[in-house]
């Protein structure tokens, strides 16, 4: 009997996916698993399907599943959170706390302004950045960045470093370029002011999605704008054979599909102008530089290492900060 004729189709619920690069992220780490044809995850539904040739039972797939995912925050099935929430509450409501206070702080104080972008927009992209990179949305950059990793195994480690180096160049360089035409798009449609501020709204609730998603996982996540996963699953097939590609998969990173980085991208739009899309998107990028770096220079598996709920919910209640802040700036120009 064929293979094909042996393959069978699981189904399991997934507590923990809010974008679209969750998707992406369980798709590919799921592929690498014995005897796995296909994997479809679905974010509106909270399910991944699986076609496997395995002769493993449903118990012992979801087993290994758990095991692969685990670490990135994911949960298969009737899995408990392993962490408590009121703990989790305890320390995430502080810290959100002190960071808007440094925000508000910073953004009055003025300081660093200029008349390309303004001080409070770069702070609040900057801010994005780094929430991203402490979450799911950017574990399937931090995957693309383990498996350049992977394809260097056994070379010298400058061979390593010149890699890792030259995709983050590309990352940041590629989301300069790639930002600023996002700018030159919406020149070229000259938005109205009020559909300026109908994109503005529309980066609210961006906000308010992501972060209640970022919060609670499973409540809002089916209602967030993304790009197909059709632009990621291409980046994230395409191979290191030359520090070239490496820098062009960097700057590609671009297209992966996340909440985060769409909300940037919304912004880059109504900014209308090449060079301060440009600088808003690299800012974004910026943000998400130095734990990226700490992943492939420091081979620091940073999901691991931090509680992922407290980070989760500061990140998320940052977030809605952030909404609730634009909000009332919009109304302002009303």
């Amino acid at each position: 009997m064929s293979d094909d004729n042996q393959v069978k189709c699981y189904k399991f619920k997934v507590k923990g996916m809010h974008c679209a690069s969750c998707e992406l992220l369980l798709e590919s780490k799921l592929s690498s698993l014995p005897g796995v044809r296909k994997v479809d995850a679905k974010l509106g539904s909270n399910m991944i399907e699986i076609h496997t040739t395995s002769s493993s039972s449903a118990e012992e797939l979801a087993s290994a599943i758990s095991k692969v995912v685990e670490k990135d925050g994911y949960l298969i099935d009737q899995q408990l959170y392993k962490t408590n929430q009121f703990d989790e509450w305890f320390y995430s409501v502080p810290l959100s706390v002190f960071f808007i206070l440094v925000y508000a702080v910073v953004v009055r104080a003025g300081l660093f302004q200029s008349d390309v972008t303004n001080l409070d927009e770069r702070l609040q992209v900057f801010v994005l950045g780094i929430g991203a990179s402490l979450s799911s949305c950017m574990a399937l950059v931090g995957g693309i960045v383990f498996s350049i990793s992977s394809a260097l195994d056994g070379q010298p480690p400058g061979k390593r470093y010149l890699y890792h180096a030259s995709f983050h160049l590309g990352r940041l360089i590629g989301f300069f370029f790639l930002g600023g035409l996002i700018g030159v798009v919406g020149s070229v449609l000259k938005p109205s002011a009020g559909f300026s501020v109908v994109l503005n709204l529309l980066v609210v609730f961006v906000f308010l999605i992501l972060g209640i998603s970022q919060i609670f996982p499973q409540s809002f996540s089916k209602f967030q704008f993304r790009l197909p996963k059709l632009f990621g699953r291409l980046v994230v097939k395409l191979k290191v054979s030359s520090p070239q590609s490496s820098f062009l998969i960097g700057a590609l990173t671009f297209f992966i599909p996340c909440g985060f980085t769409n909300s940037i991208q919304i912004k880059a739009l109504e900014s209308g102008s090449f060079l301060s899309s440009a600088i808003i998107m690299f800012t974004f990028a910026l943000g998400t530089l130095p734990v990226l770096a700490m992943i492939s220079f420091a081979s620091t598996n940073l999901s691991e290492r931090f509680n992922n709920g407290i980070f989760k919910k500061t990140i998320g209640i940052l977030i809605l900060a952030l909404a609730f802040y634009n909000l009332i700036l919009v109304l302002n120009r009303i």
